[in-house]
């Protein structure tokens, strides 16, 4: 097969592979998610599987903070993959799947701390110091007003 067979082509798009540091924190986020939502009791019964609930809160702990937007495609995305072919909703996900999600919708490259120090330049104002200066009423207008918007409750 082209790329490698089953979970490979996945594995090899994530730095260090099945092998690596990002694969390594997808899995103990996985499995932190399972926990959360079963609980730490002995009795719960063991599952593969988050409920999509949990998708954002390892998207978030893997670095990708999604919009609500985001997250409502995601869910959906999920939530409709096999409607077409048994008529039900899918309302949980395994984690070939996740990895799977992530590929598809991490951002390609993070932001650097240098281009957020550089956009915090360009939108503030030069203060008594001559260092730049973004007052935050001006940050949550700006996040509230331009680009993507967002709620009071995403700010």
């Amino acid at each position: 097969a082209l790329g490698g067979k089953d979970m490979e082509p996945f594995y090899n798009l994530l730095e260090g592979g099945a092998d690596g540091r990002v694969y390594k924190e997808i899995e103990n986020y996985f499995y932190y998610c399972q926990i959360i939502d079963q609980g730490h009791s002995s009795k719960r019964q063991p599952s593969t599987k988050i409920p999509l609930s949990q998708v954002p809160f390892l998207m978030r702990a893997l670095g990708y903070f999604l919009s609500e937007k985001e997250i409502n495609d995601m869910q959906n995305e999920i939530k409709f993959s096999k409607y077409a072919e048994t008529r039900k909703y899918v309302n949980e996900i395994g984690i070939e799947d996740f990895v799977k999600l992530y590929i598809n919708h991490r951002p390609v490259v993070a932001s650097s701390s240098r281009e957020l120090l550089q956009a915090f330049n360009v939108l503030g104002k030069t203060g008594s110091t001559g260092q730049p200066v973004l007052q935050r009423s001006d940050l949550m207008t700006l996040l509230k007003g331009q680009g993507e918007h967002m709620t009071e409750k995403e700010v």
